[in-house]
């Protein structure tokens, strides 16, 4: 009888075992990763073991042993008018629904063979609706949860609300409506005998340890059930409940940590992003089993016991920006410590110099370091056997190639130029000719002819020093076009710094107007506003200015490079990384980038665009015929401008980037000047503050511009 119990027992515990292992997740994955085609993900929910996801385009259907199918193809994102669509996903076990946002409508989804919709239930939600001017539109809800026989809906705080999300839940049966008040609320889980789990902010908008509560739905009471022991991080929003492994999950940017009965919390997975889309949300699909849905797919994750990434790589001077995302998204196998988020020349050097492994990638600016010391010393490893690598650095613009290196040992990852913007129409206006001179545009904002015209010159007046800090960089590009040292006492140097003493400062204004010239110092050039400024006559045009009158445009060109260090364990995994950053760089990037990036670059949404913009047409159309004769004839005008718009809008908003201002751009690149170590020995010989001392009347620009001319020969002497 004994041996009969013991063997009863074994054979229950392989029964479970195998149970638990057929359950097992091979390894952390990502699903619909990228997303691609414009496409975006809008639900998400668990259904009858599967995971159904629905994309702008498509609903599909995932298991790990099938893999992912496609449901329906053909499904557009919900619109406006009243045919039956779905934006967000949820079910009650027994059926899969569908719930337009905009209508407030509840579907019963049939997917057997293509997307069946059966007659909807209207939810009791118009006071979410957000005014649109002609139109009130109801809002995405940020959850929507079935749980112990109600349908709960949390949708976000308006605009400008301190106050947290709210909770509403209703009976379908009746269609009844309630509402479940919860201070600072972020999100909401199904909890145990009823009641849901609320992840709430000890105060809103303060990113501290946020805390846990269970309420009760019948009676609204909140009990605080545990203190998160990491810092809550905006869009950060998971919350889960595994009830067959007793454990709370939540999310702490990239990481999914569990919380057991006790309290204690143990890291159990690694994330693809930090920012949870909240339309798709969390869910369990079996025990120990998570979906997680973020902006470019969804990461499946085990959980228990925690399949934790085995490889780990160290990345120095960068951060978790959308270049790291994308290329992160390809490798759910690595996790990424960031060391430091930026990090000196000097700091570097020395690290490479003592044979620190501490760290596998570093990121750096051009201006930051010496790059050729860094090539010609072996202080970063080869790259010339990875063709992913040397393919890109192959098709580089003219002036970023010599930068890697022979053999390539730096990847340039990014590049970037910052004009000055200026409203041509004005100067037209006016009949003044544009500013195409730093000198001009100094005379410009310092000439008082045209104060009282009408015109506000600046959105924020620039301070003297970043006007100081301007010219430093322009006229040592002038040099280095030259081959040349600059030379701070050159009368030329001098003139205009006599003029920068003659801006006034202050005067910000608060918005931009019609009536403003010039644009703040410090913006990227976009290539996406310039188009659609171009394409739609706003004259709002980027300025690249000479130092001198007559000279040549100075475009200075910022780029990022990338390098594995040489004393790293991991080159391997190190390259991989690079490879995929490379791999995944955004379209609009490459730009930048690479040579003869001349075609236009149509807008992956643009189609989304048109319909949705016509679907909003149809409905103004409607509303004019609906309208009472005091109101039809204003917004029968209104009506009639928007669809100006419109047809307008078909050509003009069809391109991010347009042909022309990608041929712009080319030329652009051709005449850049590199901010590398040469300017970055300027500003270390103290430029700023010994001209800085000179502006404020401290000492003559005269002695100023000697003494930073001696300490730059001698900066120069001594790196020879």
């Amino acid at each position: 009888m004994k041996k009969k119990t013991l063997f009863c027992l074994a054979l229950a515990l392989l029964m479970l075992l195998g149970s638990l292992l057929a359950n097992a997740l091979s390894h952390p994955m990502e699903v619909l990763t990228p997303l691609t085609d414009g496409q975006f993900l809008l639900g998400m929910t668990v259904h009858q073991g599967r995971l159904y996801l629905r994309t702008s385009k498509a609903l599909h259907a995932w298991t790990e042993e099938g893999g992912l199918i496609t449901l329906d193809e053909n499904l557009s994102e919900p619109f406006l008018e009243e045919t039956p669509n779905f934006a967000n996903l949820v079910s009650d076990g027994q059926t899969l629904y569908g719930y337009h946002p905009y209508q407030g409508k509840l579907y019963p989804l049939s997917v057997d063979s293509g997307v069946t919709y059966g007659e909807p239930q209207t939810l009791d939600v118009a006071d979410f609706t957000v005014d649109q001017g002609l139109v009130g539109v109801l809002p995405n809800p940020e959850q929507i949860v079935f749980h112990n026989g109600r349908l709960y809906l949390v949708f976000a705080p308006s605009m400008n609300s301190e106050e947290g999300s709210r909770l509403v839940s209703f009976d379908l049966s009746d269609g009844t409506r309630k509402d479940h008040p919860v201070d600072n609320l972020l999100a909401i889980a199904p909890y145990e005998k009823g009641r849901l789990l609320c992840l709430a902010e000890q105060q809103p908008g303060i990113l501290a340890p946020a805390g846990i509560a269970v309420m009760d739905p019948q009676t609204n009471e909140t009990a605080l059930l545990h203190t998160l022991k990491e810092p809550y991080e905006f869009g950060s929003k998971a919350l889960l409940h595994d009830p067959a492994n007793g454990l709370i999950y939540y999310q702490s940017g990239m990481r999914l940590l569990a919380v057991d009965a006790q309290g204690k919390e143990q890291l159990v997975a690694h994330l693809a992003a930090g920012y949870m889309n909240m339309g798709a949300g969390i869910h369990l699909l079996s025990p120990g089993l998570i979906a997680y849905a973020h902006n470019r797919g969804i990461s499946v994750r085990q959980t228990v016991p925690p399949q934790l990434r085995q490889n780990q790589l160290a990345l120095y001077g960068t951060w978790q920006d959308e270049g790291h995302e994308r290329a992160a998204l390809t490798m759910s196998d690595t996790t990424f410590d960031f060391i430091q988020a930026s990090l000196s020349g000097p700091g570097l050097v020395e690290k490479l110099v003592t044979g620190d492994s501490g760290f596998d990638v570093a990121f750096l600016d051009a201006a930051s370091i010496d790059i050729r010391a860094l090539v010609d010393k072996g202080f970063a490893a080869a790259l010339d056997h990875s063709p992913v690598l040397t393919g890109h650095i192959n098709k580089l613009s003219p002036r970023l190639p010599a930068m890697a290196g022979q053999p390539p040992r730096l990847v340039p990852l990014s590049a970037s130029l910052q004009p000055i913007y200026a409203n041509l129409a004005l100067f037209e206006e006016a009949g003044m000719d544009v500013p195409r001179s730093f000198e001009g545009f100094l005379r410009f904002i310092t000439d008082t002819a045209h104060e009282g015209s009408g015109y506000e010159l600046f959105e924020f007046s620039p301070q003297r020093r970043e006007l100081l800090h301007t010219a430093v960089s322009l006229w040592a590009a002038r040099a280095i076009t030259q081959n040349e040292i600059p030379t701070f006492s050159d009368p030329d140097f001098l003139r205009v710094m006599e003029l920068i003493r003659q801006v006034r400062e202050g005067g910000a204004y608060s918005d931009i107007n019609p009536n403003q010239v010039f644009f703040p110092h410090g913006n990227e050039l976009n290539l996406e506003y310039w188009s659609s400024d171009r394409a739609w006559n706003n004259h709002r045009e980027p300025l690249f200015l000479s130092f001198l009158e007559g000279e040549d445009p100075l475009p200075l060109l910022n780029v990022t490079l990338a390098f594995i260090n040489p004393h790293s364990a991991q080159t391997g995994l190190a390259i991989r990384y690079l490879e995929a950053r490379v791999n995944t760089l955004r379209p609009v990037w490459r730009y930048f980038l690479y040579k003869e990036m001349t075609q236009p670059l149509q807008d992956p949404h643009y189609d989304l665009l048109l319909r949705r913009s016509q679907s909003f047409l149809d409905m103004l159309k409607k509303q004019v015929d609906l309208a009472e004769s005091a109101e039809q004839s204003e917004l029968a005008n209104q009506l009639a401008a928007y669809q100006q718009n419109f047809e307008e809008g078909k050509e003009k908003n069809r391109y991010l980037i347009s042909e022309a201002i990608a041929k712009e751009l080319q030329a652009l690149l051709t005449q850049a000047v590199v901010v590398d170590a040469r300017f970055a020995q300027v500003f270390d010989a103290g430029a700023l503050q010994i001209l800085s001392r000179a502006l404020d009347g401290l000492v003559s620009m005269e002695e100023a511009a000697k003494e930073l001319d001696g300490r730059l020969q001698l900066m120069v002497k001594e790196g020879e």
